[in-house]
């Protein structure tokens, strides 16, 4: 999407330390206290899941997820960095092609390097690469 990660991660991270947390004697142990936006956007996860006719729920659908049902905190930091549902969708679409989510480790099928780049170690082991002028061998 051409958009810095590294940028958009910092500035996530400022929002989730703002975040109020819970402690004390109140709190169960290893209970998750989730809001009622987080519900929101995880049952939308699940739903582009079912759309997308996956079996698992990914980053990708948890993304969409928040897309569709951002808070306030989340909408202001989309909107700060212009990251809307169809780019995304559109750059999700170039990195995933028509493959689906029927694993734990999706990202592990994409194989985007294999789609997109060549292994210039496999192609020199296999003597694949074009010869370079002034080299002997």
């Amino acid at each position: 999407m051409n958009i810095d990660a590294a940028r958009v991660h910092a500035a996530a991270m400022e929002i989730v330390e703002k975040q109020p947390r819970v402690s004390g004697s109140g709190r169960e142990a290893g209970k998750v206290y989730v809001t009622a936006e987080t519900d929101k956007a995880l049952r939308n996860a699940m739903q582009e899941a079912e759309a997308m006719k996956d079996e698992y729920i990914s980053v990708e659908h948890l993304f969409l997820g928040l897309l569709s049902a951002p808070d306030r905190d989340t909408a202001a930091l989309l909107k700060r960095f212009g990251i809307e549902k169809n780019a995304f969708l559109s750059a999700l679409s170039t990195v995933r092609g028509s493959a689906r989510v029927t694993g734990d480790n999706p990202e592990e099928t994409y194989d985007a390097l294999a789609k997109y780049g060549s292994d210039l170690t496999k192609m020199a082991a296999e003597n694949k690469l074009d010869p370079v002028i002034g080299r002997d061998r």
